[in-house]
């Protein structure tokens, strides 16, 4: 069976005690304490279970749940090691770096390695490395982006292909100047008789991105989805390309999408109100054209913010943080997964006087669960993920 994994990645830090809130018990009275006027109410019809429930944008997400569709991996984060809240409060284990910085912390979350301070591939980019030959290959990339060259995708002999939300961005097309076309054209039909490695890599780039953009525009112009999109429309495009993948040759595929403004220092609650009602109704569209096409039990999604925030506010908003809640949806094990954080302010799962969590699972144990489902051989699983030694053995159970 064909295997594709959609990542969004939501950009700015998402709160995650907003995402899943305690519904009752000790965590509940913690969280009502702390949060103040950003404290939901108990909202039944969110419940994930008796103990958590979603926000009330996600109920497309919520439909899902219901569905057994959804993983919510709870309180992950990057680890250099094994961590408790003593050791991160003495210094006496290595942390990782520059911890809340939202450009280190998300390219931490790339890398897949948080020891790694270098970062020269990241385990997009491994994962596909590793992958047997009989899954790797394919008409075009095997990794496509619409938000840009990303660390995650740099491996040795691993290339991505850029993407507009339609699909296909039109060569030249902020050229005008018809002797300007003509000029860069010509230039990069000379790929190979450049010498300096550079240039010729640079036009060789060039060369390889016209000839896929028509094997792509025919990928995509094969496949018809009439569902409507009005959040993350993009996602339309994503479920074609992903249709498209068995008469391309794609076994394997990874595409990564963006949804920025999740930076809540201020207005947190209408700011995220508005964020997560378009990313719900991404989501459910994207699921909705995943069974029109016949794909659903093709594609796992996975949905992550570089870190949580506090859960003690400033102000109207909240401040960065460090642990936070992952989503993994499609043919997964749906329900709460990982250790479930105690959110008192004093309790093991808090430090720092704003209640930062600090994450229990690594972002190791979540990612090579995806890197096993596509098919990642065990022996190669510490290439594709170095510092997954440091940690005990992963209890987490994903997929069925």
């Amino acid at each position: 069976m064909s295997r594709k994994l959609l990542i969004v990645y939501l950009g700015g830090g998402l709160d995650a005690h907003a995402l899943i809130a305690p519904r009752r018990g000790s965590n509940r009275t913690a969280y009502v304490a702390a949060r103040g006027s950003l404290a939901a109410p108990d909202a039944p019809s969110m419940a994930l279970d008796a103990d958590w429930q979603w926000h009330p944008a996600m109920t497309r997400l919520a439909a899902l749940h219901r569905q057994g569709r959804v993983a919510a991996v709870m309180n992950t984060g990057p680890l250099a090691g094994p961590t408790t809240r003593a050791q991160y409060e003495s210094r006496s284990v290595r942390l990782p770096l520059a911890l809340s910085s939202h450009s280190d912390q998300s390219r931490g979350w790339q890398i897949g390695d948080a020891t790694d301070t270098a970062g020269n591939s990241g385990w997009i980019g491994r994962m596909v490395a590793a992958l047997p030959g009989h899954l790797r290959g394919g008409a075009f990339s095997q990794i496509t982006s619409m938000a840009g060259p990303q660390p995650g995708f740099v491996a040795a002999g691993i290339r991505a292909l850029g993407l507009g939300p339609n699909g296909v961005v039109a060569r030249h097309a902020n050229y005008v100047i018809p002797d300007v076309v003509r000029m860069m054209e010509s230039v990069m039909g000379q790929a190979s008789s450049f010498s300096h490695p550079l240039a010729a890599e640079f036009a060789g780039a060039q060369a390889r991105s016209q000839a896929n953009s028509g094997v792509v525009q025919a990928a995509l112009d094969s496949v018809t989805d009439s569902t409507a999109y009005t959040g993350l429309p993009e996602l339309k495009t994503v479920a074609r390309l992903f249709k498209s993948d068995a008469s391309n040759g794609r076994p394997r595929s990874v595409h990564f999408s963006v949804q920025g403004g999740y930076d809540t220092h201020a207005d947190q609650a209408a700011t995220l109100n508005k964020n997560l009602a378009a990313l719900d109704q991404g989501i459910g569209a994207f699921w909705t054209s995943a069974q029109a096409l016949g794909i659903q039990d093709e594609v796992s999604m996975l949905v992550y913010s570089e870190f949580g925030r506090s859960l003690v506010p400033n102000g109207s908003g909240t401040d960065h943080g460090w642990g936070g809640h992952a989503l993994l949806i499609g043919p997964v094990r749906g329900g709460l997964h990982g250790k479930l954080p105690d959110l008192r302010l004093n309790g093991p799962d808090m430090v720092e006087s704003r209640g930062i969590m600090l994450p229990s699972t690594p972002t190791e144990h979540l990612l090579a669960e995806i890197a096993r489902w596509m098919g990642v051989p065990a022996a190669s699983m510490g290439a594709v993920f170095p510092n997954l030694g440091a940690f005990p053995a992963s209890t987490l159970k994903l997929y069925h």
